[in-house]
């Protein structure tokens, strides 16, 4: 059996996120909290996610090293800015749950709990970046995958079990893709 540690980074007062793997694979050894730890980063929603330049920096490390990575909310946010995307306000933002979000390769579309005023919006993305997903409302980047990297991210919330446990699988997926290194293309 392979033995791997794995941390669990969160960049607003929940930890949610760490009770997703639960009972998947080995547990979160440590769950650093970064709150207050970089300008603009606060709760949920902390405003553009573009003033967060020194955390940005340190996410850029995980896609040029190719440290498995599922990120997740402001994390998604974060990635895409870390590798040239971009970001924007939203009109209204979304927030509460029974978010759809249609998973483009299966054709299928899950519930989701969502929180963020913020989205990204698509452009600039390096090439081996795909969206994966899309909310059915307003068809808005809801997922990516950077191929050739063990990297995927989601801009809603899967471990808050919306649909009870519509996206749970996501986990499960995140921790074959440790386990084996690499996002399966």
């Amino acid at each position: 059996e392979t033995s791997w540690s794995m941390v669990c980074i969160t960049l607003s007062l929940s930890v949610g996120g760490s009770v997703g793997t639960r009972g998947r694979g080995p547990p979160v050894e440590r769950t650093l909290q970064v709150v207050g730890a970089f300008p603009g980063l606060g709760a949920q929603c902390p405003g553009d996610p573009a003033d967060c330049v020194d955390i940005i920096k340190e996410i850029r490390k995980f896609y040029d090293v190719g440290i498995p990575t599922f990120a997740i909310c402001l994390g998604h946010q974060l990635m895409a800015l870390s590798v040239g995307g971009e970001t924007e306000r939203m009109k209204y933002g979304h927030r509460g749950a029974n978010h759809p979000v249609k998973f483009l390769h299966e054709d299928r579309t899950y519930l989701s709990s969502q929180n963020h005023g913020y989205m990204v919006n698509g452009k600039g993305l390096p090439s081996n970046a795909e969206i994966n997903c899309i909310n059915v409302n307003d068809k808005t980047v809801e997922g990516i995958v950077y191929h050739g990297k063990p990297i995927f991210t989601v801009q809603f919330h899967p471990e808050a079990s919306a649909g009870p446990r519509d996206t749970s699988f996501l986990f499960d997926r995140f921790l074959k893709m440790v386990a084996e290194g690499r996002y399966d293309d």
